[in-house]
């Protein structure tokens, strides 16, 4: 069961969906973009450009739960578009098949506790007073719930080390020309300048080489040490370079 919804950006609507989000079991699995859409065929002509939350939810248990759930993030407000049905897990990739496929991409990432009401203020405000030069390009905040299964792991237990931390938000900015990169990349420094007072660490995938100054966002103080003693016994030489580095000096 699942698919994408979309919905109006509003503050109580992003509110709703985080709490909906952080009370669903297990079965659960949300990430949600907010953002202006793009003119999509899915989307009414009316709609194109208009602020939206776009959530794309993953139900994998009984399907009647899956239901009641979905129907619990369809009543925060009129959907712009409903693509919730039950689908085979395959078409949870093939929501969206004219989106273009992204080349350039911007990004800021970090985990957090929670998004406070100036946050979410700060990222309408922002999505809507843009003036970026395209409207095939994508400005976006995503947020992504977390807890459930990762949560119950003990935090030494490996190196991913903010299973405590209850979001995942990153605002991104892809698929731009590159003669409009330093617009974006402005952009998403604005905005990532704006809400990451809520920073509580970051999580490695959504960083790359220009982010290694904040490896230590990513790895706690302890748990550096010990992927450094790793490094030491198993790559003295630093064959595994082409990364964001561990450095045993």
């Amino acid at each position: 069961m699942g698919g994408a919804l979309f919905l109006p950006a509003t503050h109580e609507v992003i509110r709703g969906v985080l709490d909906l989000a952080d009370a669903a079991p297990d079965e659960l699995t949300t990430i949600s973009l907010i953002t202006r859409l793009p003119p999509l065929a899915i989307v009414p002509p009316e709609a194109h450009g208009q602020l939206a939350v776009l959530i794309t939810l993953v139900w994998c248990g009984e399907l009647h739960e899956g239901e009641r759930f979905v129907t619990t993030f369809r009543s925060l407000a009129p959907p712009i578009a409903d693509l919730l049905h039950r689908r085979p897990y395959p078409e949870m990739y093939e929501l969206i098949p004219e989106a273009p496929r992204s080349v350039t991409n911007i990004t800021y990432s970090f985990a957090a506790d929670e998004l406070d009401d100036a946050a979410i203020g700060s990222i309408l405000q922002q999505l809507e007073e843009s003036n970026l030069p395209s409207t095939q390009a994508l400005a976006a905040v995503e947020l992504r719930v977390l807890g459930g299964a990762i949560s119950r792991v003990p935090i030494d237990a490996t190196a991913f080390a903010h299973r405590q931390r209850k979001l995942l938000c990153s605002v991104v900015a892809a698929g731009f020309a590159e003669a409009d990169t330093d617009r974006y990349r402005r952009w998403v420094r604005s905005l990532s300048g704006a809400i990451r007072h809520l920073a509580k660490g970051a999580y490695l995938n959504f960083l790359d080489a220009a982010d290694e100054p904040r490896l230590h966002e990513t790895y706690p103080d302890s748990t550096y040490r010990r992927l450094v003693e790793v490094k030491r016994r198993y790559d003295p030489t630093n064959l595994f370079h082409r990364n964001l580095n561990i450095r045993t000096t």
